[in-house]
């Protein structure tokens, strides 16, 4: 799918359809390929976030109508009218035993875009880090996603 990776000729997408299970294949490959982030975005190609940098698939690109009909498939019902209102929205989708992942859904150029973020269900504690426990008395309480969240991205953004 994505050039540099050897796991190319497992899933073939050369085109992408608008469906619930081709947003699940797409995040399976995700967490195969050990990427952070799944983008997808009208007139370009699935791209995943390998080791910092994006990667797009071995697709055609998107198009607008069928990025939206795979994204409406996942949307939960309670905040279908806050992406119309709000132009964007944040919510949590699970692919059992596989991983979770932090769905942003925007309007993007008056078409909707959106990007997945896997988040491990094993997730790192201070200790697997080898970080002072005192660094839990700046956050919120650990184990809770917005400790882990707002942690990770601020330690780790500067990390070479």
């Amino acid at each position: 799918l994505c050039s540099p990776c050897p796991c190319s000729a497992r899933v073939g997408v050369p085109s992408v359809t608008a469906s619930k299970n081709t947003l699940d294949v797409l995040l399976h490959q995700l967490v195969e390929r050990q990427a952070s982030d799944l983008h997808l975005k009208p007139m370009r190609p699935p791209l995943m976030r390998v080791d910092g940098r994006l990667m797009p698939l071995e697709a055609l690109p998107l198009q607008p109508e069928a990025v939206s009909q795979m994204l409406d498939t996942v949307i939960p019902e309670r905040l279908r009218g806050r992406l119309n209102d709000e132009m964007a929205i944040d919510f949590g989708y699970g692919l059992d035993g596989v991983s979770r992942f932090r769905a942003s859904i925007f309007f993007q150029r008056g078409t909707k875009a959106a990007v997945f973020r896997r988040v491990p269900y094993d997730f790192p504690s201070l200790e697997d880090w080898g970080l002072p426990p005192v660094i839990s008395e700046f956050c919120d309480a650990p184990g809770s996603g917005n400790f882990n969240f707002e942690f990770v991205e601020l330690y780790f953004d500067g990390m070479p």
